[in-house]
């Protein structure tokens, strides 16, 4: 044990002038953490284990701890980071159907075909929905197409909407 204690700090003092190539390991590592995770964290203990990284790194500069204060202060922040990106990218869903309701939104993208035409609205107004309720596109089906309907058309049409199916697979 104590050999390999040796060669660690042998190696981590002949390294020394590579270590910035573990900010990305550490930074990469927060991120794999908050992915792994099964349940969306709380925002505010990533930046707090950050600045207590950051903090414990000013206190404890003349010790061996300073670069394990560093690595932790990387890894929470790309916790910290991946917890943001999350957020930024978070759209409201239909809970639950929504069963003969006025629906307007501009016609974003038309797909015909055989048996239905349909068309998905963006910029949406839903009947009994609140503007931080309301899902960013719908995609509505017509069995009668209209061949004046073209893309960046305002829509306004009664429309049954249900929510997204459940996944196949868990997680």
């Amino acid at each position: 044990m104590t050999t390999l204690l040796h060669w660690l700090k042998h190696s981590a003092h002949a390294d020394r002038d590579q270590l910035m190539l573990f900010v990305p390991v550490c930074f990469g590592l927060g991120i794999a953490i908050y992915y792994a995770l099964s349940a969306e964290p709380l925002f505010w203990p990533a930046p707090a284990l950050a600045a207590l990284g950051a903090l414990l790194y000013v206190l404890l500069r003349r010790t061996r701890l300073r670069f394990a204060c560093i690595a932790a202060m990387l890894a929470a922040l790309g916790f910290a980071n991946a917890d943001y990106s999350t957020e930024q990218l978070h759209t409201p869903v239909l809970a639950e159907p929504i069963f003969f309701k006025t629906v307007k939104g501009t016609v974003h993208s038309i797909l015909l075909d055989e048996k239905s035409h349909k068309v998905v609205l963006k910029n949406l107004t839903i009947d009994t929905l609140s503007a931080e309720d309301t899902p960013k596109q719908v995609r509505v089906s017509f069995r009668k197409w209209d061949e004046a309907i073209d893309i960046g058309d305002v829509l306004e049409v009664k429309a049954t909407l249900f929510p997204l199916p459940k996944p196949i697979a868990p997680n």
